[in-house]
């Protein structure tokens, strides 16, 4: 069997025991500890867990017997050091390493003192990942199940986890009518910002920029764009970019151009919206001419049939992709009041981002949270579940 090289000069008791034996203050030490006396704690501490989780194999070994094969030590051939704490006996024996190398100490994944350990190795490597934590450790302890062990103490780690957090995600609902129901474009839109980009003020030569924004107002049913220029993101800006896309798309161009006149046999008054579409934006919708032989209709009505089968191909080779989830196929747990989160900000450092305490889930027709106040030092925010990550102190 492999003997330690430790010498006679290790501390038989720790500081504490020795401090109670003396009466007299004066042979009592309050001195910071020495590391002989740290080295000695931390193998009383190891020797006590062993005794606790690996208790038949340390029987087996005082009594010179074989351990148990279905033990999970049976491959690492362990032995008693002089100490009588269980070390790796393995194949290193004429390696030129040391002997804590050769024969490391055997740890259970479960132990305190093993997560104290990893803890501690985690930290003293800056916060290293599982794989080079695992290595350093590798040169003094041998871990039951290392990996499972280091993990857990890397994903607790709040430092690490705001650089590795995985932002919340709920299944895709469903989709709102306004985006499924045919309509004309522009009746149902979504707004996003692009930019900043830079632009130039005068003619080609000058050399005046200043930076713009681009409004971006994008139909929900056809997928059109309008663009719009914004001098900058203040709601003034924005405000004036919706009223010129109101003005150019939406219902103020079905004002009357002229008097409109009492007489029920006038035709109605011409409107801004003849001219962009071909009639009144609030007109009522036309009868269906889709099947309708082509030679039996005039020519105001040919033009609504081509607009009619559009619509039918629309519904019927464009709508039913929709049916597919391509992302969040599948439910997952609500975030819920109580719940600790990241708020997510794309223009700061994560090192930065908030902490804040979930205050109230809005629930969705499904039974799906997507939406969340949080409460934090600056106030009460409603965020989407996307933009926040829940930290791993939350009871999961």
């Amino acid at each position: 069997m492999p003997t330690s090289a430790h010498g006679d000069d290790e501390v038989e008791s720790g500081r504490f025991i020795q401090n109670i034996k003396h009466k007299s203050t004066n042979d009592r030490k309050f001195d910071a500890l020495s590391s002989n006396e740290l080295e000695f704690t931390l193998e009383f501490f190891i020797h006590q867990s062993q005794l606790a989780y690996f208790k038949s194999e340390i029987n087996d070994l005082q009594n010179q017997r074989f351990i148990s094969k279905q033990s999970k030590l049976s491959s690492l051939d362990p032995f008693l050091d002089y100490k009588g704490s269980l070390r790796v006996g393995g194949r290193l024996e004429h390696s030129n390493l040391s002997f804590d190398k050769k024969h490391q100490l055997i740890l259970h994944p479960h132990a305190n003192i093993t997560r104290l350990i990893n803890h501690s190795e985690h930290l003293r490597l800056l916060h290293a990942g599982l794989q080079l934590t695992h290595s350093s450790l590798c040169h003094r302890f041998w871990i039951v199940n290392a990996k499972i062990a280091i993990h857990s103490i890397v994903r607790k780690c709040l430092k690490c986890f705001r650089f590795n957090a995985d932002n919340q995600s709920q299944q895709l609902g469903q989709l709102p009518s306004s985006r499924i129901t045919p309509s004309r474009a522009f009746s149902s839109c979504a707004i996003d910002f692009g930019g900043p980009n830079m632009i130039r003020h005068g003619g080609q030569k000058s050399k005046i920029l200043s930076k713009a924004c681009i409004a971006l107002f994008i139909c929900l049913v056809t997928k059109a764009i309008h663009l719009e220029p914004v001098s900058d993101l203040t709601t003034e800006s924005f405000v004036a970019a919706l009223k010129q896309f109101i003005a150019r798309r939406a219902c103020l161009n079905s004002h009357p151009l002229f008097a409109i006149s009492t007489d029920l046999k006038d035709p109605e008054p011409l409107t801004p919206g003849h001219f962009l579409i071909g009639s009144p934006l609030t007109s009522f919708p036309d009868p269906d001419f889709s099947e309708t032989p082509e030679n039996r209709l005039g020519r105001w009505q040919l033009l609504q049939k081509f607009i009619q089968v559009i619509w039918k191909r629309w519904s019927k080779d464009y709508l039913h992709q929709l049916q597919q989830r391509n992302k969040w196929r599948f439910p997952n747990r609500n975030l819920c009041e109580g719940d600790l989160v990241l708020i997510c900000d794309d223009n700061t450092s994560p090192l930065f981002w908030k902490s804040g305490i979930a205050t109230h889930a809005f629930m969705g027709s499904d039974n799906l949270v997507r939406v969340v106040a949080t409460r934090t030092s600056n106030g009460v925010f409603r965020r989407p579940i996307h933009k926040l990550c829940l930290l791993p102190l939350s009871d999961n």
